[in-house]
């Protein structure tokens, strides 16, 4: 289970660095809320399954 947690933490952040990268790249003028609110939660996505992964694999991965 920890396993899956990490790996879906990471697969979502993944995403939404693809998509919401796209979008706010297509947007002529985002606003600077968006930009820090986009890093933010990206950031504290894959930062969090990177720190949690080596625990679920230690773990079993079950």
């Amino acid at each position: 289970m920890p396993l899956t947690i990490a790996v879906v933490n990471l697969l979502a952040g993944l995403l939404l660095l693809t998509v919401g990268g796209t979008l706010i790249a297509n947007v002529p003028a985002p606003r600077r809320w968006v930009l820090v609110a986009f890093v933010v939660v990206d950031a504290g996505l894959i930062s969090s399954s990177l720190f949690l992964l080596p625990f679920a694999l230690q773990l079993g991965g079950s």
